[in-house]
């Protein structure tokens, strides 16, 4: 009973001081809001909380973040440190190794949200108050700071805080006091930024942009710049997906991470117009039905998300696979699979080589990755951060991150994609029931051209033929970047073994190479990492074959467990582009590439 008392003392307390700070904020921001025709209880439109697009949900960790917002700490985003501070919010503040995306997410005010989320699961006031006090506190930094702060006003900050603001406002305004009329001067304000197109930037920003203008114009119905919003938003949109998306339905911004992203913004949107008795269309429909056929494809066996390109682990549990195989040339994503009767025996091999958005691209082209039995034999590299200073982020997306051929120390622009059309691309793909094989080119280099072929046959080997035309002798590398799992045994020249807890990785070459060596990790150069989630990285090991060269072709077999029937010879002819596998049991494949 005493502790009880003492805690309703400690929170009327904490309320208390929330509430004294929010009214000195209010009376300093009152002189600084423009004066608005109307009010916004006469132009909104209220709408009910479950069907907002919100930027968090309740979880587990809820109630614990909320309460160290209370006090100041932080919790911005998930695999984002928790920022604290002292009595006074430092706006601009400035985390050592990321620091752009610390001052994205600090100003998405996402941590009000949080709060709103604690205050529906616990009914308790303190959560609205404190939401208030950030929130108010946030609007007089903007309002009076001069120095510049791009994170203050950018696409992404200004959709994710119109969302934020939104959520606050229709749970507390019946609630606690609130002072309308700075909320609506600050709805304005974004809804001005959000509509105007020199702030509207075509990927998946741009996305997020006309979601929350959806919002905001439907909630400010009878405002008289919401139908021009409205329009304008549902216009943007839609073609948005037509840019985006490819024909077959892959998002175009070279990472899996980012189509399930921006997928879930198309069908949240499409589900709240809904309840609004509005719609995209019945065509944006059936494309999103292709974005999830691309998803069932995609993700591995275990239902994990592959770390290709700006992506980072995840898991989706309710996903029904697909088997067979998936190519799209447009998207550069081409995907192989043995489906087994368990995630532990399947196999499942993602083949990259060209692109039609820069966004989120890595030097990646001609790029293989593998899952064999429940494991990562080969891994993408990930994202770790998005600033372009970064000795790891430059490492992570060039070719010396990825299991692909590229000549050694060097690297290749990625231009738009209508210069580089021609130079870097799928060329061909075949399924059958015996094998599938893919074709890419990568003439993007400087004096050299690349090509790989990758021929899948089922279940368990995979095999390379990589050719390349230089104009000068050029150190050729093939990289084989390991899963953390892997643990290279014997690397020399003629090939590798490899064991995991699900059997060998024999790595065989059939043409004389110079040498083979392991490369083991290191973050100081960087070397041999992935960063499976953001901010953090995992040590692994490459296996990397290198070779003098002008004019050569390099036939390589990776074998997984106990790969049968066993390869005796392997060659390949290159005039007739045709290779020749002679098995031990008197078995030949014939195959041209």
């Amino acid at each position: 009973m005493v502790k009880q008392l003492m805690k309703k003392m400690s929170q009327y307390k904490q309320a208390s001081s929330f509430r004294k700070e929010i009214k000195q904020l209010q009376k300093q921001l009152k002189p600084l809001i423009e004066k608005s025709k109307g009010s916004l209880e006469e132009v909104s439109n209220p709408i009910a909380i479950d069907r907002l697009i919100r930027t968090t949900s309740f979880n587990g960790k809820t109630l614990e973040n909320a309460e160290g917002i209370l006090k100041n700490d932080f919790f911005i985003m998930n695999n984002l440190e928790i920022v604290s501070f002292e009595a006074e919010i430092n706006w601009r503040f400035q985390h050592p190794n990321s620091s752009n995306t610390y001052q994205l997410y600090l100003h998405c005010l996402n941590v009000i949200s949080t709060l709103t989320d604690a205050y529906h699961e616990t009914n308790e006031l303190k959560y609205l108050y404190k939401a208030h006090q950030i929130l108010l506190d946030w609007t007089y930094f903007v309002y009076t700071d001069e120095e510049e702060n791009l994170y203050k006003w950018i696409d992404h900050s200004v959709a994710n805080r119109t969302l934020n603001i939104l959520y606050f406002y229709l749970s507390a305004k019946d609630v606690i006091s609130l002072d309308d009329s700075i909320i609506f001067d600050l709805l304005l304000k974004h809804g001005r930024f959000l509509a105007d197109d020199k702030h509207y930037v075509e990927n998946n920003h741009g996305i997020m942009v006309d979601r929350s203008l959806i919002v905001l114009s439907v909630f400010l119905k009878d405002d008289p710049m919401a139908s021009e919003w409205f329009e304008k938003a549902k216009l943007r949109i839609k073609n948005a997906f037509y840019r985006d998306f490819s024909y077959q339905g892959v998002h175009l911004e070279n990472s899996p991470a980012y189509h399930t992203m921006t997928r879930n913004i198309y069908l949240k949107v499409e589900n709240f117009l809904e309840h609004e008795e509005l719609t995209l269309g019945q065509d944006m429909k059936e494309k999103l039905t292709k974005a999830k056929t691309y998803i069932s494809y995609i993700y591995k066996p275990n239902k994990t998300l592959p770390i290709i390109g700006d992506s980072q682990f995840g898991t989706l549990t309710k996903l029904v696979k697909k088997d067979g195989s998936f190519h799209d040339p447009q998207a550069g994503v081409t995907i192989f699979q043995h489906q087994a009767l368990t995630p532990e025996k399947a196999t499942w091999l993602s083949f990259i080589c060209g692109y039609e958005r820069k966004t989120h691209k890595h030097q990646d082209d001609l790029s293989v990755s593998l899952y064999w039995r429940g494991e990562d034999i080969l891994s993408d590299s990930g994202r770790y951060n998005y600033d372009r200073n970064s000795d790891i982020r430059k490492y992570l997306v060039s070719p010396a991150a990825h299991s692909t051929l590229t000549v050694k120390g060097k690297r290749y622009p990625v231009h738009q994609p209508l210069a580089h059309a021609d130079k870097i691309k799928t060329t061909g793909f075949i399924s059958t029931p015996v094998y599938d094989l893919v074709k890419g080119i990568n003439h993007a280099f400087t004096g050299v051209k690349l090509s790989r072929a990758v021929l899948f046959i089922k279940p368990d080997i995979v095999i390379f033929i990589d050719q390349v035309v230089s104009d000068n002798p050029a150190v050729i590398q093939q990289i084989f970047n390991l899963g953390p799992a892997v643990q290279p045994k014997t690397v020399q020249a003629e090939g590798a073994i490899g064991q995991t807890k699900a059997g060998k990785m024999d790595i065989r070459q059939f043409t004389p190479m110079d040498k083979g060596k392991r490369v083991k990790a290191n973050r100081d150069i960087p070397r041999a990492v992935i960063s499976e989630r953001f901010g953090e990285l995992t040590d692994t090991n490459q296996i990397v074959f290198e070779k003098t060269t002008e004019n050569d072709a390099f036939v390589t077999a990776l074998l997984l467990g106990d790969a049968g029937p066993s390869i005796e010879t392997m060659s390949f002819e290159r005039k007739q582009q045709k290779l020749t596998i002679d098995y031990e049991n008197g078995e030949r494949l014939e195959v041209h590439v």
